[in-house]
């Protein structure tokens, strides 16, 4: 095996995640403990870009592996994705800093 060619699969599948059952949600919730571990996210931001710039590449590996114009188990989109919902966030609550959103609150003074 092609050491380059492992090593975007094994990328692809973020280390073998992908290969197993909800592999997509396994990695966004490892974004996303990521992001809570850091505090910010700016480390969720800079996954997102990173997993952008090197994803395609690993996907056209993996695609040419499996056969498949939509494997299972790439999962570098979830990556993607939480990044840039959690850069939505943040960048929501830089903008809106004192302000403060409590469900159970509003839940109750409506009835």
């Amino acid at each position: 095996m092609d050491f380059s060619k492992g090593f975007n699969v094994q990328l692809a599948t973020l280390f073998g995640i992908g290969k197993i059952p909800g592999g997509g949600t396994w990695a966004s919730l490892i974004v996303l403990l990521i992001a809570l571990y850091e505090q910010n996210a700016e480390t969720a931001s800079f996954l997102a870009f990173f997993t952008l710039i090197i994803g395609s590449g690993a996907y056209r590996k993996l695609t040419a592996l499996v056969e498949s114009e939509d494997p299972k188990e790439y999962v570098l989109d979830e990556v993607i994705g939480m990044g840039i919902a959690i850069s939505g966030v943040y960048i929501f609550t830089s903008i809106f800093d004192q302000l403060s959103f409590n469900l159970i609150e509003i839940s109750f003074r409506n009835k």
